[in-house]
């Protein structure tokens, strides 16, 4: 990035082409970006940020993201939401905070919550992090690359890319089977688990046994564990702290457990 900001121009003369005709060109881009979620949006809105004179073009295939199961940051990603896109209002505004994990131990047979042994931060971190609607913030982060400067096809997906140099040539189809095609010196792959780029240049290994696990649940009705109307006016924690004490945590209902 810093050599980016240092070296503002890019040159995207397809070879054998003219500079001038292909700098006017309304259908040439700097930067092509497949996938309008979160890393291709982030992409875009930093690259517009750093280089404002960049022409970039981002290609989302959806006309609006669908839910995903839940994600939570931890603190190295939040930095880069906060202080490099600048989204602390809308994530405090528009997403949970995560206070780390929280564990109650049952120390005899019929304790009760307040009177469990229970480990977990007791104030609210200095870096925040959070728990995350995926589909809001890919839809936040996307229209901050516009009001940045870049531009958006969507609803529209590459259908075929040819990588050269010092131009590709970028095949799009949009809404209705309309086809078009841009030149760009660079093309970012952002298109996830789609993996546009690695497929077509066999780059992608499969992985036969998937090392990776995730549980996810949903609850409705849910109490907060810290709060009088599950613990009672003045129940206290034995052997540990107050449940007062305790910096409320958006893993508060999941008793028993880790948070």
């Amino acid at each position: 990035l810093d050599q980016m900001r240092d070296n503002p121009t890019i040159d995207s003369t397809p070879a054998g082409g003219d500079a001038a005709a292909t700098a006017t060109a309304p259908c040439d881009y700097d930067v092509v970006v497949i996938g309008g979620a979160f890393a291709g949006a982030a992409a875009a809105t930093v690259l517009r940020r750093l280089r404002p004179a960049t022409r970039v073009l981002v290609v989302e295939d959806s006309e609006i993201f669908g839910h995903k199961v839940g994600e939570a940051t931890v603190e190295v990603s939040a930095y880069f939401l906060l202080r490099v896109l600048g989204l602390y209002d809308h994530l405090s505004r528009e997403h949970l905070p995560k206070h780390g994990l929280r564990y109650w131990f049952c120390d005899r047979p019929g304790c009760q919550l307040a009177e469990m042994t229970e480990i977990g931060p007791a104030t609210t971190p200095d870096l925040p992090s959070f728990q995350l609607d995926r589909s809001r913030l890919d839809e936040h982060v996307l229209q901050l690359a516009s009001n940045e400067g870049a531009d958006v096809l969507r609803p529209a997906k590459v259908t075929a890319v040819d990588l050269g140099w010092p131009a590709n040539r970028i095949e799009i189809e949009g809404p209705g089977g309309a086809k078009r095609q841009v030149t760009a010196r660079w093309v970012i792959d952002a298109s996830g688990r789609h993996a546009f780029l690695a497929r077509r240049l066999r780059l992608l290994e499969r992985t036969e046994r998937h090392p990776i696990a995730a549980v996810w649940q949903r609850w409705e009705g849910v109490l907060d564990l810290d709060g009088v109307s599950f613990l009672g006016a003045g129940a206290r924690s034995h052997g540990s702290r107050s449940a007062g004490d305790w910096a409320p945590t958006t893993s508060a209902a999941m008793a028993g457990g880790a948070g």
